[in-house]
């Protein structure tokens, strides 16, 4: 989900979009062809998932999913993918559980955005796993599935002081984490100087990787993310120590996506990036050097 604030639609966008899933509904069910290119992707089986959980119990949900999917792959035109279709509908299923009143997917995709990413699913399985999966379920060898019923939040903590926020970190004591809770850190590592920040920001993304936390468990994302700390904290000119002000005057570093305009998901989420720092394949990171400072260097 993203940080506490976001915008939702107005009353008439939010029912221009629950008439779009109904049209998706009967479109999909009514006509292999549209089923076949609207299931193709990551996004559509989501999608489908989703309308089947908003109008079904669960279980019988799930009968009508595998039912339409098995329908394609026997006319020939979608292979069947039981682990990517089960990851796809358990995810979706997640985001509903949030408690909040999400009556359409465009609105399940406004609270949790990582759902647009076709590579999402490699936050919880690495490649070789996953081409395993086709005709049984396989369970992730990256991250554990999130579980419906407990939902963890996608929070900076705002509740605590900095300085509390900073020693809970260290001693291990924060349950959640999540994006903006390694902006905050990094936030508040920054100012020990650039390179022992980094240091000890990768040595937390180290131990969150023996714990499973799939989302942040990432060199290259903790690297990224101090960089563009960095960056918004000297574009802004933010000169206050307090996170709370750094995330109201540059809450764009708070998104969980926002490395999608330097990297592909494919990329992020390598084995090669989690383990190690790996350079941009879409945009160069932006310069936090000043020109002036460059030229007289």
């Amino acid at each position: 989900p993203l940080p506490e604030g976001k915008p939702e639609a107005d009353p008439q966008e939010q029912e221009a979009e629950v008439e779009a899933d109904a049209q998706f509904l009967e479109a999909v069910t009514r006509d292999p062809v549209v089923a076949e290119a609207a299931l193709r992707s990551a996004f559509g089986l989501m999608r489908w998932a989703f309308v089947l959980l908003r109008t079904h119990p669960r279980r019988e949900a799930i009968k009508r999913y595998d039912a339409l999917l098995h329908q394609l792959e026997a006319k020939d035109l979608r292979p069947f993918h039981e682990t990517a279709q089960y990851f796809a509908l358990q995810m979706v299923h997640v985001g509903m559980a949030t408690g909040k009143d999400i009556r359409s997917f465009a609105a399940l995709c406004r609270f949790n955005p990582e759902l647009t990413s076709e590579g999402y699913i490699f936050w919880h399985y690495s490649p070789e796993t996953l081409a395993k999966g086709t005709k049984e379920f396989i369970p992730p060898d990256v991250a554990p599935l999130p579980d419906v019923i407990s939902v963890p939040p996608s929070t900076w903590y705002p509740d605590l002081a900095d300085a509390s926020f900073l020693e809970a970190a260290r001693m291990g004591q924060i349950k959640h984490w999540s994006v903006p809770v390694v902006v905050r850190l990094a936030f508040l590592l920054l100012p020990r100087g650039r390179r022992a920040g980094m240091q000890e920001l990768l040595g937390q993304v180290r131990q969150l990787g023996a714990q499973h936390h799939a989302a942040v468990a990432n060199e290259t994302l903790a690297f990224f993310t101090m960089h563009m700390v960095h960056f918004h904290s000297l574009c802004a000119g933010v000169e206050t120590a307090n996170f709370a002000g750094f995330a109201d005057r540059c809450a764009v570093v708070l998104d969980p996506l926002l490395y999608r305009g330097y990297y592909s998901d494919l990329l992020i989420f390598s084995p090669e990036a989690r383990k190690g720092l790996v350079a941009p394949d879409i945009c160069p990171l932006p310069d936090v050097l000043p020109t002036s400072t460059k030229s007289n260097s």
